[in-house]
């Protein structure tokens, strides 16, 4: 209908399931783990429907049965009319794993297919973290293809860091003598942990995203409550913070920048 589309298809797990089991009363010749030889095409066949589409042949607000263009990489630019716009579908498929494992044959079937996905964590479900995102084990494929320089590098130092956190923090739980470096490490990694908990109904946007890290990350602040100084910029406009962090191209002058201006985050 000439509208931007989110499908979300929960869960394709269940659907595999029984599409197994039909096919089994079916007498169709089973394949791995008992599941249809063709159960990957129509996963593929299903999710290949989302993208990127041109819309065209808008007359009296009613649209045109004209059939949806793909648009390619390689297309030229949609022609500049009032008639034509770009829609998209978005899907995200939905798949239960078994006691944590990543493996089984409908989730490695729909990672090969998907641009990315995200893993819930029961175990850091249980630690009270929301969302539980498993971080390490959350993949993108083209998402840092559209991000700028900034976030980009972020991402990386953050991401690297965790790994590292995660690490010093199995080892602090036996107890062990934590050197001053390594006790810097589980702090930091606590505070940007909790800069990740978010409420259900809350909407940050990517560039408030970025001056969190960055604060939770900065050593400058380790003398702040995280979580106070979150809930003061979010209740806060700081619209003009970010127009001056617009000019910042790199995580590391953003990092000098909120150490210099600390005055007027704690104020």
């Amino acid at each position: 209908q000439g509208v931007d589309t989110l499908v979300v298809l929960d869960d394709l797990s269940i659907h595999a399931k029984n599409y197994r089991e039909i096919a089994i009363n079916s007498e169709k010749f089973p394949g791995r783990e008992s599941y249809p030889g063709d159960i990957f095409y129509l996963h593929a066949h299903l999710l290949e429907r989302a993208g990127n589409f041109r819309h065209s042949g808008k007359a009296e607000g009613r649209i045109q049965n004209r059939r949806l263009q793909i648009l390619e990489s390689s297309s030229p630019t949609p022609p500049q009319n009032d008639d034509y716009s770009t829609v998209s579908i978005t899907c995200l498929p939905v798949a239960e794993t078994i006691e944590g494992d990543l493996s089984g044959y409908i989730t490695t079937n729909l990672m090969g297919i998907t641009d990315g996905h995200i893993y819930f964590d029961r175990s850091i479900f249980t630690k009270g973290r929301r969302p539980a995102i498993n971080l390490p084990l959350s993949v993108t494929r083209v998402g840092r293809q559209t991000q700028a320089s900034i976030y980009q590098q972020a991402n990386h130092k953050i991401t690297a860091f965790l790994s590292e956190y995660e690490s010093l923090q199995n080892l602090a739980h036996f107890g062990a003598e934590l050197s001053p470096n390594v006790k810097r490490v589980i702090t930091r990694g606590e505070r940007i942990i909790q800069v990740f908990d978010q409420k259900y109904s809350e909407i940050i946007s990517s560039e408030m995203q970025l001056i969190l890290l960055a604060l939770a990350y900065s050593e400058s602040f380790f003398d702040v409550d995280i979580k106070i100084l979150k809930e003061k910029i979010l209740k806060s406009d700081y619209k003009n913070l970010i127009k001056q962090i617009e000019n910042i191209k790199t995580f590391t002058e953003l990092l000098e920048y909120l150490g210099k201006n600390k005055k007027e985050f704690i104020s």
